[in-house]
């Protein structure tokens, strides 16, 4: 599969600073993840390249903008993405299906973990919870492994660098469990009338 979009926006501030009077990180709205500036911007540019593992394949996701740039740099400390020459790549990994339910991944993934993404087109909130970008991950780097015994259950594993880095500070690793579970709508095969994701990271 070939995917591409462009997402951009105009916010005003309704105090009009005039220029110089204000400090430029200043006029930035500090919760808002990637639409925090003032007037006409562009979020990012994307392109994504995926390849269904039967039984290898992989995804390629690349970003090109202020916010691939913002989310590159969102560890605490150490080295982020954005210093390590992995600013444009938001994911990037290998899979390998052994079986019809079960799939290993290897690389750099979204994480599978909050209500919110970071592609804005997937996301009805628009970055604008504070959950989002003060308190929950972004994406990790590692390893995962899902199992999806039934359509109604999927069940995840991760072995990771944390979160919100691809090079890890430490020597540790972080391991994480996600179980997810759909109640399928009566007479309706293809939504799910209610779904409930418990996870552990």
């Amino acid at each position: 599969t070939l995917g591409a979009f462009a997402d951009g926006y105009f916010a005003l501030d309704y105090n009009f600073p005039k220029a110089g009077r204000l400090d430029p990180a200043r006029r930035r709205n500090p919760i808002r993840a990637y639409d925090a500036a003032h007037g006409f911007s562009l979020v990012w540019v994307g392109i994504d390249v995926a390849m269904a593992a039967e039984p290898v394949g992989g995804a390629l996701s690349l970003r090109f903008g202020p916010a691939a740039q913002r989310l590159a740099a969102a560890c605490t400390d150490g080295e982020c993405d954005a210093s390590v020459g992995l600013a444009n790549v938001k994911q990037g990994y290998v899979s390998w299906r052994p079986l019809g339910g079960l799939s290993l991944d290897l690389g750099k993934f979204d994480t599978p973990y909050g209500a919110e993404v970071a592609d804005t087109q997937y996301n009805i909130n628009y970055t604008r919870g504070a959950l989002y970008w003060l308190g929950q991950p972004a994406y990790h780097t590692g390893f995962r492994v899902s199992a999806d015994p039934s359509r109604n259950l999927n069940l995840r594993f991760l072995a990771v660098n944390g979160w919100n880095r691809s090079v890890d500070n430490n020597i540790g690793k972080t391991f994480g469990v996600q179980g997810t579970l759909r109640v399928p709508a009566e007479h309706d095969t293809e939504n799910d009338l209610v779904t409930v994701a418990i996870g552990y990271l």
